[in-house]
């Protein structure tokens, strides 16, 4: 078996991601290095032509070419409107569907890896293990984490970072990247947590803290991590613009697939390195708003999504000897089933009950509409 190893960067800022935290990070063992599952990896780098002469002399890229097949698949012709707020993901997005393109027919397997994505040991290895278990792909929340700290050697002070002959690389054991996290949060994790009082509508994620050991997760976005690869499969042709977590998972998954969703994150851990001052950030009011938590559902998720959502993910640095645990299980189950009821409400006593609500419902359907004539 193959697996792609895709990853979609330009710009100097994100090359600097790649070189410097995230790659170094695939550099441990159970991904790059001591791993059975070396040999069959391709790393599919897409780039412009001016960043590629920033990553080709650094001393990690050609260890990568040394360690695995690397294919360069230029994007200078991947142009969006770069007016809109949205354009860096419609980009990354359209990139990521020509990988996929290129992939299907010579791998089994698409992994979408980020330039500011850090990983934990064994990461990779436990993505293709399940897809060659024959899952159709496998589905992980991503939680945010400063970026400064990272810059400010946040893994070197912890004794992660280890300078070898072959260069410099990361080493960090799930828990210990889960703790980090919780100790070096991106502002917004804030918004998502229930008990805040902040609240934050944009990635659609819910966490319950249980202090000391770590939180539950359960989010409308699940990131593919890993994707199985058909020629016959037409779905994987089509074309895709929005996010590969929302717009591609929707149109190419089904409930009915055989699924592989990572609740325990002692099996993988990985987090995506976002600024302090990045959006999104928190605001005042409260993650528990149902109501404020299903209009944003209306207009931002879609049955897939939605199905997401009944997934509890245990996010934790210890062992889950507190019985909190249970309690915010619990509480977690009977919120997200609480808001999945709301949005079933037939049209006609939407628009009399939450004009607003029924509002978001309509923009969504209003755009997929658009886009499916577009395409």
């Amino acid at each position: 078996m193959r697996f792609a190893l895709n990853t979609v960067v330009w710009g100097s800022g994100y090359v600097d991601l790649l070189l410097n935290h995230s790659l170094p990070t695939l550099f441990s063992p159970g991904n790059l290095i001591d791993s059975p599952w070396t040999d069959q990896f391709v790393y599919q780098l897409m780039t412009t032509r001016a960043d590629l002469a920033l990553i080709q002399p650094s001393a990690i890229f050609r260890r990568l070419e040394q360690t695995v097949d690397v294919q360069v698949l230029l994007i200078d012709d991947i142009q969006v409107d770069e007016t809109e707020a949205t354009h860096k993901y419609n980009r990354v997005s359209l990139a990521q569907s020509m990988g996929i393109r290129h992939a299907v027919g010579s791998c089994d397997g698409f992994l979408a890896l980020y330039p500011d994505f850090v990983y934990s040991k064994n990461a990779l290895s436990a993505v293709v293990q399940r897809l060659a278990e024959g899952y159709r792909a496998v589905l992980n929340p991503i939680p945010f984490m400063s970026l400064e700290a990272v810059r400010d050697g946040l893994f070197r002070l912890h004794g992660m970072e280890i300078g070898t002959s072959v260069g410099r690389e990361i080493h960090i054991s799930p828990r210990r990247l889960v703790e980090l996290n919780i100790m070096y949060p991106h502002p917004v994790n804030r918004g998502f947590e229930m008990d805040s009082g902040e609240h934050a509508e944009w990635p659609g994620i819910f966490t319950w803290p249980v202090p000391g050991q770590g939180q539950i997760m359960r989010s409308f976005h699940l990131h593919p991590t890993g994707i199985r690869l058909d020629a016959n499969d037409e779905a994987l042709f089509g074309h895709f613009e929005v996010s590969i977590d929302d717009e591609f998972v929707s149109r190419v998954l089904s409930i009915d697939d055989k699924l592989a969703f990572v609740t325990d994150s002692d099996d993988l851990a990985m987090c995506s390195l976002r600024g302090v001052n990045d959006p999104p950030q928190p605001m005042p009011g409260s993650r528990a708003d149902l109501g404020r938590a299903a209009r944003w559902a209306e207009e931002f998720s879609g049955l897939m999504l939605r199905y997401f959502t009944r997934q509890e993910f245990r996010w934790h640095y210890t062992d889950m000897t507190d019985p909190n645990w249970e309690r915010r299980s619990k509480e977690s189950e009977a919120f997200t089933r609480r808001l999945r009821k709301r949005l079933v409400v037939p049209d006609l006593l939407m628009q009399i009950e939450d004009p607003v609500g029924y509002d978001a419902r309509r923009r969504r359907s209003r755009y997929f509409q658009h886009r499916n004539a577009a395409v």
